[in-house]
């Protein structure tokens, strides 16, 4: 492409732009995966199930047995190459991140795209799109756990495709300023007969998205897509089952009165099972001392957000455990708790869980034996 990527203090971009042998100076801008709303995982040792889009979009009706003359070349945050669903799907690969491999994942959401693409039909887990093991991939990483690139990365990341002979480009990704440069590698690829498509865009508005914004790439839309003239096809992208690199998600399952509930985790959810009393703690916007202490809130929805609910009822394993030791300061109450905590994920206080699931009788035991904050 004739260009250089470089840091430059703004002084000198402003000479550069100005010079007569420079056609164009730009700066990148953020693109961010756009992630299909309530996508889950199949659950571990559940049958095969084949998602609701495979049939919608008439794949099942179609024999993908000649798929290996295609390339599909996916741009996100890699793939989980070991994983018992895509693992033996032929696959290359490039990263462009600081983070792992091409073939690691850190974020997940490029492992959900490859199995929605093309999940293995081998009785376990999903069924993607492409499910023989014809198709080859190309995985170009260009997300890593913070899930940002510039649109600099993605056009690199684009050319990558091309290279290795890509004839699809996916690219479930966008932000909402033109990058020139990403366009004229577009127009490239377009020239060289690559198809190239995007997703609109996860703001239900009417603004653009980029690079589905671009006429030679095809922007595909969902229900809750943004929605302009650019928009070109439809595609199933609410609640998709999908594949997702191990231990990375959370699911969750309810039962009550002998039925079961669906039910979506919370960011930070425990991988534990509990039980309890079912206790109504009605909307949730106040924490009544002692009322939920080893029961299960049912909280209803309206006037506070869900965390702000969880934390209430939180707060009342807090102010039962203080009621049986008030000459425990705030400070000591709260070391307590984190100390008798259940410990969940990586040993001791992570990222994920904190100390672990809050336990009101081992605090209240822990305070009982050893004291304040002890």
């Amino acid at each position: 492409m004739d260009a250089l990527v470089a840091e430059l203090p703004r002084a000198a971009l402003a000479a550069l732009a100005g010079h007569k042998q420079v056609d164009f100076v730009e700066e990148g801008v953020e693109r961010r995966p756009l992630r299909a709303r309530g996508g889950v995982a199949a659950l571990p040792g559940s049958p095969q199930a084949a998602p609701y889009g495979v049939s919608m979009v008439q794949a099942d009706k179609v024999s993908d047995s000649q798929a290996g003359n295609r390339t599909l070349c996916i741009i996100d945050s890699g793939i989980d190459g070991t994983h018992e669903d895509l693992s033996a799907i032929p696959m290359t690969g490039e990263n462009f991140t600081t983070s792992g491999a091409w073939n690691t994942d850190e974020n997940s959401h490029g492992t959900h795209v490859a199995g929605i693409v093309a999940a293995l039909n081998n009785a376990v887990g999903v069924v993607g799109v492409a499910p023989s093991g014809k198709l080859r991939l190309h995985i170009a990483k260009v997300f890593d756990a913070a899930g940002s690139a510039s649109s600099v990365v993605i056009a690199r990341a684009m050319l990558s495709c091309w290279r290795r002979v890509a004839q699809v480009v996916s690219m479930s990704l966008g932000g909402g300023s033109i990058s020139p440069m990403e366009k004229r590698v577009a127009t490239l690829l377009s020239m060289k007969g690559v198809l190239q498509i995007a997703a609109a865009g996860n703001d239900g508005d009417a603004t653009v998205s980029y690079p589905a914004g671009f006429p030679e790439v095809m922007s595909a839309v969902a229900s809750f897509s943004q929605f302009n003239a650019d928009v070109e096809i439809a595609a199933p992208g609410v609640a998709v089952q999908s594949t997702v690199p191990a231990f990375s998600q959370t699911a969750g399952t309810l039962a009550a009165g002998g039925a079961g509930f669906p039910v979506v985790p919370m960011e930070g959810s425990p991988r534990v099972a509990a039980s309890g009393p079912l206790a109504d703690f009605g909307l949730g916007t106040a924490a009544v001392a002692g009322s939920m202490s080893g029961k299960v809130c049912l909280i209803q929805r309206g006037s506070i957000s869900f965390a702000a609910k969880v934390v209430n009822c939180l707060s009342a394993v807090a102010a039962v455990v203080w009621s049986l030791h008030t000459g425990c300061t705030a400070e000591q109450v709260r070391a307590s708790l984190n100390k008798s905590a259940f410990d969940l994920g990586a040993a001791g206080r992570d990222v994920h869980f904190g100390h672990g699931l809050v336990q009101a009788k081992a605090a209240h035991d822990r305070i009982a034996s050893r004291g304040c904050g002890n």
